[in-house]
């Protein structure tokens, strides 16, 4: 009735409605008792209706308070609150404060002026279009049917830079083997050496995907070698659960490794770098780069990788077992001292606590194991040496007087049991010369003639 949907319009009955829904405490019903004073330019009331609305949890109610906030209209102006309510706007799904959030985030209004947050949040609304939209969810019927097709569809959207569709592809081709070039691609290319090791330059080579991976397509890695690109892709974002399958990747040996062969020691790699791009730009553009297959684990890239997992901030509930698992496997690495960090049991203690706090209902058993094996651990190397050892219990009186009681009581049983084995074969004597008649006989019979 408020808008003509369906019926004529009718803004007298559309307020009675609102009104009684106002009434009985509902969030939307004050909404939209809001937007009609608005609309009859009521701006105290509208100020009032969208404030309770967006307490009691509207995000259209929040978007609406945050706006008059924003204008100073029915309200005194105020640019910090209205940038809270719209943050609280966008946290329950609401695309225009999302819109509206970007905006103030490039022209530094209510904040500090971030022009990189704006695009992340123009590229979020940006997603949330049709063609987005469409396509995903063609994806995800897909799925059940032909999972290579769903892969293509998702393979759209990840490389417009959907990281939904980068998480979602890496893990049909980590998990489900799903093949999305012929098998025969990489005989197109020979640029790899017999050991699966090649070099291009980037000035003159195209960086394109088959180019990249073919010469490393086996039939056994080959899913893993397009997901690790695809993870890559996802956890640049900020994805917890691909940058934890990345650490998954280093742990086990998995995938395919970079590094600049011209300019960079044989021991620095991509990985190194990853958190300065303008370092990353200028090494890619002034030398050569050099791929392989991982054939061994990289313990300090995975470390580096279930770290940074362990270390995101969690704004939503699906994120906790990741982090929770980030957790423990920073944990156990620091109790076996892998990844190039010394052993340290009370850290790897204090990760363990802090799996358990980040995401309770999963992992309690193993945790509760990992600590009796820390216990033990403890205990193990508050040994002193073993030739430290042997010169205490040397010199120690009490030990000493218990090792000559137990020698002499060792003496004591072994004689008392060769006596014992004598008695008993003497016994075991007379019972035969007894037992038998004849014997008997020959003893009293008198000598032949």
């Amino acid at each position: 009735y408020c808008l003509g949907l369906g019926v004529e319009a009718d803004v007298g009955r559309a307020r009675a409605f609102f009104s009684a829904a106002a009434d009985q405490g509902d969030a939307l019903g004050l909404n939209g008792l809001g937007y009609l004073n608005f609309e009859a330019r009521e701006y105290d009331d509208a100020f009032s209706n969208f404030n309770k609305s967006a307490i009691k949890g509207s995000a259209d109610g929040m978007f609406n308070l945050a706006s008059l906030y924003l204008t100073g209209t029915g309200t005194v102006q105020s640019f910090p609150t209205a940038f809270m309510w719209y943050a609280q706007a966008l946290e329950r799904g609401h695309t225009p404060a999302a819109y509206a959030l970007a905006i103030m985030h490039l022209n530094g209004v209510g904040t500090v002026r971030d022009c990189q947050m704006a695009v992340k949040l123009l590229k979020e609304v940006a997603e949330r279009g049709d063609w987005v939209t469409d396509t995903l969810d063609a994806a995800y019927a897909q799925k059940a049917v032909d999972s290579r097709a769903s892969a293509l569809s998702f393979l759209q959207l990840a490389e417009a830079g959907h990281e939904v569709s980068q998480s979602n592809l890496a893990h049909l081709l980590d998990r489900d083997h799903i093949k999305l070039f012929p098998s025969d691609a990489s005989e197109k290319y020979d640029s790899a050496d017999q050991d699966g090791h090649g070099v291009f330059s980037p000035k003159t080579e195209s960086l394109s995907l088959i180019r990249l991976l073919s010469p490393l397509e086996i039939p056994s890695a080959s899913g893993r070698v397009l997901a690790q690109r695809f993870y890559e892709m996802s956890a640049d974002q900020g994805s917890p659960s691909s940058e934890l399958r990345l650490g998954d990747f280093a742990y086990y040996g998995w995938g395919i490794g970079v590094e600049l062969a011209d300019t960079m020691k044989e021991s620095e790699t991509l990985t190194e770098w990853r958190d300065d791009e303008r370092e990353v730009t200028k090494r890619l553009q002034t030398a050569e780069i050099r791929y392989y297959k991982q054939d061994s684990p990289d313990y300090a890239s995975a470390l580096s990788h279930y770290k940074r997992t362990a270390d995101t901030q969690i704004i939503a509930e699906w994120m906790q077992p990741f982090i929770g698992q980030a957790r423990f496997d920073v944990g156990f690495m620091y109790q076996w001292g892998l990844g190039g960090v010394p052993m340290d049991l009370s850290l790897a203690a204090k990760h363990y606590e802090k799996c358990l706090e980040v995401h309770p209902s999963s992992g309690g058993t193993v945790v509760s194991i990992m600590r009796v094996v820390l216990k033990l651990q403890e205990w193990y190397l508050s040994l002193p040496a073993r030739g430290e050892l042997t010169i205490s219990l040397i010199a120690d009186r009490r030990l000493r007087l218990i090792a000559i009681c137990g020698v002499a009581l060792t003496l004591l049983v072994l004689i008392r049991g060769k006596f014992a084995m004598r008695a008993e074969e003497e016994d075991l004597q007379r019972r035969l010369v007894v037992d038998d008649p004849q014997a008997d006989d020959a003893a009293v019979a008198p000598p032949a003639e």
